[in-house]
């Protein structure tokens, strides 16, 4: 589903809000509508393992057409 991110008239209490999630960083997730593709979202969570580094990160690993991918924490916040 995708947001309008939108002043509505009679209601301005949301204004605020909207200014907010205009300059926010997830308005690109909120507004924007990409094509997912199911299928390597199946794969993921069919063969996804977790664990625990030596630092306490957890470490998720899923094979995806035959290739081993790995997501961590940092992973996620570099490429976000």
């Amino acid at each position: 589903m995708v947001a309008y991110l939108k002043k509505p008239e009679g209601s301005e209490g949301f204004h605020q809000i909207v200014d907010f999630l205009n300059a926010s960083h997830i308005r690109y997730a909120l507004t924007e509508n990409p094509t997912i593709y199911v299928s390597p979202i199946k794969q993921f969570w069919q063969t996804a393992t977790a664990r625990t580094l030596d630092n306490g990160e957890i470490e998720l690993t899923a094979i995806i057409d035959g290739t081993f991918k790995t997501v961590t924490e940092a992973f996620v916040e570099r490429h976000l």
